[in-house]
């Protein structure tokens, strides 16, 4: 199953720009930015860990963008009887935005994470709420998947170039 979804994340990442090249419908242009938010561990008694994060990215066709990912943790939080819990991950997707002032996102990808105690790379899904601000910005809203384990619930803050 793994691999079908790799095989389609792949496909998807190849073929974006030449159908937006055929269409004539690319936009292209490049951001950066900045994220943090909470890193939940699953169980009851497992406290969030704090990470911040840079982004970049860059749009492929009026919808379609590829964005990069790089995140750590700055407050380590609790899993278990008072054990420290940290986590950081790289990780890159293909992303859908819809038009407009206020729009939805969705991802997929692959990420690599790295805790204390593991290791792996693992496919990350996420949506979320972009909200235009100004000409040259946008806010991000975000909930992620980073593992079937950890979900990662984000504010981020993107500059257009």
């Amino acid at each position: 199953m793994i691999r079908a979804i790799i095989i389609g994340i792949t496909t998807i990442f190849l073929l974006v720009p030449g159908y937006a090249a055929e269409q004539g419908k690319s936009q292209s242009h490049t951001f950066f930015g900045i994220k943090g938010g909470f890193m939940k561990p699953d169980g009851k008694n497992n406290d969030s860990a704090v990470n911040i994060g840079a982004v970049m990215g860059q749009s492929v066709t009026r919808y379609f963008s590829w964005e990069a990912e790089l995140n750590t943790t700055v407050i380590d939080g609790e899993v278990g009887a008072n054990t420290n819990w940290d986590i950081s991950n790289i990780a890159g997707y293909a992303v859908f935005r819809s038009e407009g002032k206020i729009g939805f996102k969705g991802k997929a990808g692959l990420t690599y994470w790295d805790t204390d105690n593991d290791r792996d790379m693992s496919m990350s899904l996420g949506i979320g709420a972009g909200f235009k601000m100004g000409k040259s910005g946008m806010l991000d809203v975000e909930y992620t998947q980073i593992d079937d384990s950890v979900d990662y619930i984000s504010v981020g803050y993107l500059f257009n170039f």
